[in-house]
């Protein structure tokens, strides 16, 4: 008769304890994960992590062991999520180190976490009934007394502390730590209604703030628009005043040019005149001989006559001025009494 053999506690690495992953052998025989001797010589010396034989050459992955390792995942290991191999996972504490199960559930009685195969043994027990189970936990040791090794199990409401059987004393309060917690939990949820009571009040009252500052926002804008407005038709009309205050004053401004050129151009033909009349008085007046001098002497104005006034027309008329000053005073105030009403 055949003896099955397992073979499957060959297939671990001696480092990390898993399943060997991408396999390397040294030139002493012994497989590793490739990652596993990497790292191991890149923190050490080159040698065998188990031999302390050196490794003289890099190692290369078994190509063989790679191939048995594949067929034994396909055969051995259809559902690879049930194995303990991926970081955060919490390993059955039943089963042999060489193949380790995730836990699906931790005793809180037994301080031990279960593989869904033991967990079903460790439920088939009688004396097992009671037990607590809950999602597996790591560090299940803190839950255990450091003084005995036993589960906490009770509640000292003296010391304020978890405690085993063992730790009880008299005149100590002790209670299950189940009833603890429920009344932590009754404590708990009246301070979560609470804390949502002053949300709701909280959430309600901003609520108010919000609709508050939407008015207020909405008053300032219409205030806006209408001091805009008044000030708009107050420009409007000081726009129109002043085209008809710069209308006479344009108009004088023309008739003052047109008047200068007038005046500018006689004065010059009067200086011209003058200076040919002085030419010919000193030509006269330099002639040698007398007779000549005497002769042509009457023909020279004896005196001259300044009958005419230079002067220009600069008096304004500011009659139209004041009439309108008092009219757009009127408007502006009228326009500016808006302005007094507005948020009334």
């Amino acid at each position: 008769m055949t003896t099955a053999i397992d073979v499957s506690r060959h297939l671990h690495c001696p480092i990390c304890k898993n399943l060997l992953a991408d396999p390397v052998s040294t030139s002493c025989g012994h497989t590793f994960c490739k990652r596993c001797l990497d790292q191991h010589i890149s923190m050490s010396e080159p040698h065998c992590p188990i031999c302390q034989e050196p490794v003289s050459t890099k190692p290369s992955v078994n190509a063989m062991l790679d191939a048995l390792l594949r067929e034994f995942y396909q055969t051995q290991l259809p559902d690879l999520n049930l194995f303990c191999g991926e970081r955060g996972a919490v390993p059955c504490d039943i089963c042999d180190e060489h193949l380790t199960f995730k836990a699906v559930k931790s005793c809180l009685n037994c301080l031990l976490s279960y593989c869904d195969r033991h967990l079903k043994q460790h439920q088939s027990m009688v004396r097992f009934k009671g037990h607590k189970l809950v999602n597996p936990l790591e560090k299940l040791d803190q839950r255990a007394c450091n003084a005995h090794g036993r589960p906490l199990e009770l509640y000292c409401r003296r010391d304020e502390r978890c405690i085993c059987t063992l730790c009880v004393k008299l005149g100590g309060d002790v209670i299950p730590v189940e009833t603890e917690r429920e009344r932590r939990q009754a404590k708990q949820q009246n301070t979560i209604k609470e804390l949502e009571r002053m949300i709701n009040q909280r959430e309600n009252k901003l609520e108010e703030l919000k609709e508050s500052a939407t008015k207020y926002q909405a008053l300032i804008e219409r205030e806006q628009q209408e001091i805009k407005e008044v000030i708009a038709a107050v420009m409007e009309d000081l726009k129109s005043s002043e085209q008809v205050l710069l209308a006479p004053l344009e108009d004088g401004r023309r008739c003052l040019e047109m008047e200068m050129d007038e005046k500018t151009q006689q004065m010059q033909k009067d200086i011209l005149k003058y200076k040919e009349i002085i030419e010919s008085l000193n030509r006269t007046m330099n002639e040698e001989d007398d007779i000549f001098y005497l002769q042509s002497y009457p023909s020279v104005p004896t005196e001259f006559k300044d009958d005419w006034m230079v002067s220009l027309d600069t008096e304004l008329n500011f009659g139209t001025m004041r009439n309108l000053r008092a009219v757009l005073l009127a408007e502006i105030e009228t326009h500016l009494e808006k302005l007094s009403t507005v948020g009334e």
